[in-house]
């Protein structure tokens, strides 16, 4: 074999070149960002964030939850913004039911819509986000930008000609309680059956771009549109097969089932702040509010022009560059992929012929690739667990404060193990031979998830296609041998497209789905860097690769650890909840912490550790740190049988469970016995049959749980009830000093009382009720 021309660069040219593939990444990652924020003084049809802003401050002053006095000051501000722009709102109450694979959800919500007529009948554009928060947080992000982008959106659209169609505007109440408004608002509003396309607005943070994450099924209508309207558009197919995967709902979900088509937008990063006391209006980035409002005003004005009523058409595969959203139909994704192995065989062909390439080395390089892979990636994912070793806060975050230091140290070091390892191997293979292994493994891939996941061929289609077109034609008969300058400027042109698509695409993941996943990006980058064997060849030397990207990541590891600590900007979450057992009259005061902090310290006895507490909480107990509690007078749930039967096959149990206290939450569980069926508020949930079942009451008022089970005859059954109120400040518990907050996530800073009741099983044929039975 006649070895191909590998001379390394000179150092000057190698460290150039480096430096522009790090400039190509970073083109890649700004043209993310989000448009500079418009002042309040902007053209009055324009949005400004700025004027958005003052209806932020207004709605994310407190946390304001589904059913809370808060939740009504809210609803009553939008409804007098919607009067003072001449419209004509509406409250919509309802109980909502939600079904889920573990049982229900329900609650009383108020959902806020306006109406804004077009010039002609048809179907709707509705813009909806939803006005609750979280008890944890003031809810600035999650979700009151959104809210706040759409009163400035309408105010923009009344300064502007009428438009073609309908505009609706749902502001949903209680989908931090499961949906419960959206699922009200599509099961019994007349104005659901004439909405054409939904367009939804979230938060998961409170920066980054505003990411189009999710369509309707047959979205081959909606993505034309997006990448026509707007100016700058964010997302990929592969987003929403990602998120397809994840157990995460939002208002969209309800829509989806109703057969109503939309895109699912959200902004992402500081992923730290989402349901948390920090999500506060002065901490939001304005660039995101500003790109969120920019696609509300170009989406709406786009879509009220076109006909509504068949914007079903085929899937698209779709994904941004800078300035553009580039898309085809799903069904070429096959077709793109065979085209690819055609140019792969021919790539193996030449190298054969020319001998620059050994098709055996390369077929046994898939598995060296694939090894080298699997060490790279699972070692990222052991340093993430080293590092939540030597900081345990860092469990307590989907991202810690400081997690973009982690991202580099994990990108520079995967990038110095893979270069490293390839040095190692370059007696055994050449660089292009292990290129080849890794495009073959690219190939596998690109026709699998063109043959399953059609929305995440184009990560795999267009890198690899580029790259075998370069490879190609250098082993072209006709092409002239290049130095080692040229080869490593037209392999990083071939590469740049490449480097540009993955690295946002690495930060998305590496954002959405947090450190604890990292193998996922990691991995990922290994398939980059394999594509770029042959460039990663050119550029290794001892000083600049491996060597400086160790250096770099080691750096970043430093800056990890040396910015670890918290601060009043960064405090740390810290979780305390108090419990009454309704059966024996005591009170506990619990924390599922990772470790005790100072303030939950002076509550709980952090020296006999963390334990199970089954009493309390079931057959899933968890691990908390607890300590015994002066017994408040709290009423705990009651729980009432109305009838107990069985006809020998099944046995059906109808219960009432109060909150005698009218907590604001209000959970029910069934503990050892199958529910075969059930209903709550008279409305079905899933017949699959299910242990661990569970359903939750939120905003009853006092109202009760009216549940009926069917289960198999002549098992006992456990009923668990807990209630829950918000705050801890009625117990005299003090506020945490500067530099904690409460957690954002679970049952911190709440109020929980406990009923258990044991139920024999009835005799056959019992159609009384069970007036005994032992509650506790």
């Amino acid at each position: 074999m006649t070895r191909p021309n590998t001379a390394r660069l000179a150092p000057g040219w190698a460290l150039c070149v480096l430096l522009l593939a790090c400039v190509v990444a970073a083109l890649g990652l700004l043209h993310a960002r989000g448009p500079s924020p418009l002042r309040a003084d902007a053209p009055p049809d324009a949005f400004s964030a700025m004027r958005a802003m003052a209806h932020l401050e207004k709605i994310a002053q407190v946390p304001h939850p589904v059913g809370s006095a808060a939740n009504a000051d809210v609803r009553g501000y939008l409804l007098a913004q919607l009067r003072a722009l001449g419209l004509e709102p509406e409250v919509q109450s309802a109980v909502g039911v939600t079904r889920t694979a573990a049982g229900g959800n329900t609650g009383k919500v108020h959902n806020v819509l306006v109406r804004v007529p077009g010039r002609a009948p048809g179907k709707a554009v509705m813009l909806s986000a939803h006005y609750d928060s979280v008890p944890s947080g003031p809810g600035a992000a999650d979700d009151g930008a959104s809210v706040a982008a759409i009163l400035e959106t309408l105010r923009a659209l009344r300064h502007g000609p009428q438009l073609e169609h309908d505009v609706i505007v749902l502001f949903s109440d209680g989908e931090e309680a499961t949906l419960l408004g959206a699922e009200a608002f599509v099961a019994g509003h007349p104005w659901a059956a004439d909405v054409g396309l939904a367009l939804n607005f979230e938060y998961r943070g409170n920066s980054g771009p505003m990411m189009m994450f999710e369509t309707s099924i047959g979205n081959g209508g909606l993505i034309p549109g997006f990448a026509q309207a707007a100016a700058h558009p964010v997302g990929s197919s592969l987003l929403y097969e990602v998120y397809k995967l994840l157990p995460n709902d939002t208002d969209m979900s309800p829509f989806k089932r109703a057969g109503i088509p939309g895109m699912n937008f959200a902004a992402i990063e500081s992923p730290y702040s989402y349901h948390a006391e920090i999500d506060r209006p002065e901490l939001l980035d304005q660039r995101s509010l500003q790109h969120e409002g920019e696609l509300m005003l170009s989406l709406v004005r786009h879509f009220s022009r076109q006909d509504l009523s068949s914007l079903a058409a085929p899937d698209h595969v779709y994904f941004d560059v800078p300035g553009a959203l580039l898309h085809y139909p799903a069904s070429w994704a096959f077709p793109l992929a065979l085209g690819a192995a055609a140019l792969l065989a021919c790539l193996l062909w030449q190298g054969r012929r020319r001998a620059q390439l050994r098709v055996a080395r390369a077929m046994l390089a898939i598995p060296v690739f694939l090894l080298m892979l699997v060490v790279l990636a699972g070692a990222a994912q052991l340093l993430w667990r080293a590092i939540t070793l030597a900081h345990p806060q860092y469990m307590q975050f989907i991202g810690p404060y400081n997690s973009h230091w982690y991202l580099l140290a994990f990108t520079a070091l995967v990038a110095a193990g893979y270069s490293a390892l390839q040095a190692a191997l370059a007696r055994w293979f050449s660089a292009l031979e292990l290129a080849a292994g890794a495009m073959l493994c690219w190939q596998a891939l690109l026709l699998a998830s063109a043959l399953a996941m059609p929305g995440v061929s184009f990560v795999f289609m267009w890198p690899l296609a580029l790259m075998l077109a370069a490879q190609a034609l250098m082993l072209a008969p006709r092409a002239q041998p290049m130095s080692g300058q040229w080869r490593a400027v037209w392999l990083l042109v071939a590469a740049a497209p490449a480097i540009l698509l993955f690295a946002p695409l690495l930060r998305s993941l590496y954002v959405g789905l947090g450190p604890k996943s990292v193998m996922a990006p990691a991995a990922l980058l290994v398939l980059l860097l394999g594509l770029l064997s042959p460039l990663l060849e050119l550029l290794t030397r001892r000083w600049l690769l491996p060597l400086l990207p160790l250096g770099a990541g080691a750096l970043a590891l430093v800056a990890g650890s040396a910015t670890a600590g918290f601060s009043a900007d960064q405090p740390r979450p810290s979780e305390l909840s108090y419990v009454f057992d309704g059966a024996a009259g005591s009170a506990h005061w619990v924390s599922g912490n990772p470790e005790p902090d100072r303030w939950s310290e002076s509550y709980i006895d952090a020296g006999k550790g963390r334990h199970a507490m089954p009493l309390l909480f079931g057959e899933r107990p968890g691990a908390w740190w607890s300590a015994g509690a002066p017994a408040a007078q709290i009423a705990a749930p009651r729980i009432d049988v109305a009838s107990d039967s069985s006809d020998g096959k099944q046995r059906t149990l109808q219960l009432r469970v109060t909150s005698v206290r009218q907590a604001a939450r209000l959970t029910v569980a069934v503990e050892g016995a199958t529910v075969l069926s059930s209903t709550l508020q008279g409305r079905a949930l899933a017949d699959v049959p299910r242990q661990g079942w569970t359903v939750n009451g939120y905003a009853l008022d006092g109202d009760p749980l009216d549940i009926t089970l069917h289960l198999p005859a002549g098992q006992p059954v456990r009923i668990r009830a807990i209630d829950r109120s918000y705050g801890l400040a009625d117990l005299g518990v003090p506020a945490r000093p500067a530099g904690l907050m409460g957690y954002p996530f679970g049952a911190s800073d709440t109020v929980q009382a406990v009923s258990v009741a044991e139920l024999a099983a009835p005799g056959l044929n019992s159609g009384k009720s069970h007036e005994r039975f032992s509650q506790r």
